[in-house]
């Protein structure tokens, strides 16, 4: 099931109140774009985007993620990567994602989640409760197996970075996480 941004944010505000973790207003930014965040993001890129890199510097940002990872209220994300990626642990929220092999490029899986009949079946077995899944399911992206011609070979991630930053300095109020950047913006 996916949940609304508003939804998230509500349960990750609430999840925060009910473990006395104090309000700031760099707590109540983090929340707000994870909550808007479908993807894995790493706590570096977060404490890039301007809605909260106005407000605090990158360690607080690293101290705030690690802290609601500490309750339960964001998690990590086992992508194969160097960096550690987190999601917001918002209940109902399915974790399903498609990994590009060749640039790393994160996206939602367009279908609806394939084990929500599974996690039921495992429930009633088990007895377990509040379970939660993560599936990630690895390919090539169509810009990488179409790499333009000039290039002559697979884009690099740093090209993908590279236009985000053009495009948060072009418009310098604008949260990529809240506002996310078409495709066709950073090609």
């Amino acid at each position: 099931m996916k949940t609304k941004a508003e939804d998230r944010f509500e349960w990750a505000v609430e999840a925060c109140r009910a473990r006395k973790f104090r309000f700031t207003v760099a707590l109540t930014e983090v929340l707000r774009c994870l909550s808007a965040e479908r993807l894995p993001i790493n706590w570096s890129d977060l404490a890039k985007r301007p809605a909260v890199a106005r407000l605090c510097d990158p360690t607080t940002v690293f101290r705030i993620i690690s802290r609601l990872e500490s309750m339960g209220i964001v998690r990590r994300v086992g992508l194969h990567s160097r960096h550690t990626h987190y999601v917001l642990s918002a209940p109902g929220d399915c974790a399903d994602y498609l990994i590009c092999k060749a640039c790393g490029d994160i996206r939602d899986l367009p279908v609806d989640c394939p084990l929500s009949g599974v996690e039921a079946g495992i429930e009633a077995k088990t007895g377990y409760r509040t379970l939660f899944h993560e599936l990630e399911v690895y390919g090539i992206c169509p810009e990488c197996q179409n790499p333009p011609a000039a290039t002559g070979g697979t884009k690099a991630r740093s090209s993908k970075s590279a236009a985000r930053k053009r495009a948060a300095a072009a418009e310098p109020g604008r949260c990529l996480s809240c506002n996310p950047i078409a495709l066709s913006e950073i090609k």
